[in-house]
């Protein structure tokens, strides 16, 4: 005796996989501008967290070593390099982002260099030791301040 019997098979409709698609569609159109708006910030962040690093390296080197260190840059959107004025060992280089990088943008005071002494305090091509840096991504910025102390702060704002 066998019966036959029909077994139902599970699966979705083209109208329930249309809905899907759709519900898909407006989740990564609310999702990908967000996504954009994180990585213009994070790259922000990274290009100043790299340069206040490499003034707070020269400052302390600066300080250890006894001599003047100082932090150099031809084009700051495209790098620099920290280095003892003394001998011109290079202690480290900071190579921008090529990808989508932020720019950065010195004041007059600090358009080549950015040179520590042993003491801790700044100087700049003026002989000041104050002066800041513009980083700006899209329509986002950050202002990086030193002050004659050698003291370096951040800021936020727009371009």
């Amino acid at each position: 005796m066998s019966r036959n019997r029909k077994v139902a098979v599970g699966g979705f409709t083209l109208v329930e996989l249309l809905v899907t698609v759709a519900v898909l569609a407006i989740t990564l159109g609310i999702a990908i501008p967000s996504f954009q708006e994180l990585v213009t910030r994070n790259r922000l962040s990274a290009t100043t967290n790299e340069l206040v690093s490499a003034l707070a390296l020269a400052r302390s080197e600066a300080v250890k070593r006894a001599t003047p260190v100082s932090v150099v840059s031809a084009d700051w959107s495209a790098g620099w390099e920290v280095s003892v004025d003394a001998d011109g060992t290079v202690l480290r280089v900071y190579q921008a982002n090529e990808e989508g990088g932020a720019e950065v943008t010195a004041d007059t005071n600090f358009s080549g260099y950015v040179r520590y002494l042993p003491s801790g305090a700044s100087e700049g091509s003026d002989g000041t030791g104050s002066g800041s840096f513009e980083i700006c991504k899209s329509s986002h910025a950050r202002t990086v301040s030193i002050n004659n102390a050698g003291r370096v702060s951040t800021t936020g704002g727009d371009c």
